[in-house]
């Protein structure tokens, strides 16, 4: 029978917390399901681990990403989808969560609206030392909309996105809409995630599920600041402006002068001789008036 869902892990060295992620897949009440790891070239014991999952569920596969091919998070996700055979996508990283219903109440949701729309939850997060996770029960973001690009405007004038696991995307818009850019090392998924929200025809959110994010699984402001980091970073930016240009013909919209500031704030404290050497990028972030205006704005609106 051919699977309705692909699941899409990329792993790299995390033997110690894929059993939950898998876990919460095999637990899922929708069981139509196939599910993908990509090995990222692992040398801590994932591959033994996976084996022996997959001898005793044949809907696990595991792939060790080909040396020829770029290493990262966002090659392993195209692998995936060269071997996903679902009617929809459900991105999963190898430290993270998602409900046991999360498949079935988005795949009735998707079912019932129009094609090329995007699914998307509730969300939470879940630091090593807590006992239970934290789900944001009331977001500016939990809404549905037939103007999917109202979405980034939300995520621009409220500071806060969507984790990738929120989302189940049809594949049929990924191969029109394209995969991941596998250049890009840091904020591949938000300039993903752009494309794939501009490009659908809606945007159906469910309050019955969620998924939860994992802090303090790795180092990721190391990997932001970096010299390659900073790199993609920008580059990843430049392209959501472009995309977002192309798409709606707005420059430099609320999402993207927020994504600036967001960095600029980052890079002033770490790193500031970045900010004279992409003076162009920082030039047109969002203003701190503009900024502590919308903050102030978006807690009030929350507090209605």
């Amino acid at each position: 029978m051919k699977p309705e869902v692909s699941i899409i892990i990329p792993t790299f060295n995390r033997a110690h917390t894929i059993i939950e992620t898998l876990d919460c897949v095999f637990n899922q009440t929708h069981q139509n399901w196939e599910c993908i790891v990509i090995d990222d070239g692992s040398t801590d014991g994932t591959e033994q681990l996976l084996k022996k999952k997959i001898f005793h569920d044949s809907r696990l596969s595991y792939i060790q990403r080909p040396k020829s091919r770029k290493k990262g998070a966002a090659s392993c996700r195209n692998i995936g989808l060269e071997n996903a055979a679902g009617e929809f996508i459900q991105f999963l990283d190898s430290d993270d969560i998602i409900a046991e219903n999360k498949l079935e109440e988005q795949i009735g949701l998707l079912k019932k609206s129009s094609p090329n729309a995007i699914a998307t939850s509730k969300w939470g997060r879940m630091q090593p030392d807590w006992e239970f996770p934290k789900i944001h029960e009331k977001l500016p973001t939990y809404y549905s909309t037939k103007n999917p690009q109202q979405l980034l405007t939300t995520f621009g004038e409220n500071f806060t996105y969507f984790p990738l696991h929120v989302y189940l995307i049809p594949k049929a818009l990924v191969e029109k809409v394209g995969n991941w850019n596998e250049q890009l090392t840091v904020s591949d998924d938000g300039e993903f995630l752009c494309r794939m929200i501009l490009s659908s025809s809606e945007i159906v959110f469910s309050s019955h599920t969620y998924a939860i994010y994992k802090q303090g699984a790795g180092n990721r402001l190391n990997g932001l600041l970096s010299e390659e980091g900073i790199a993609s970073y920008i580059k990843a930016w430049k392209s959501i402006e472009e995309e977002i240009y192309r798409s709606i013909g707005i420059k430099n919209h609320v999402f993207v002068k927020q994504g600036k500031l967001n960095f600029y704030k980052r890079i002033k404290k770490h790193n500031p001789a970045v900010i004279e050497e992409y003076p162009d990028f920082f030039n047109s972030r969002m203003s701190l008036f503009n900024y502590f205006f919308l903050k102030i704005f978006s807690k009030l609106k929350s507090n209605l």
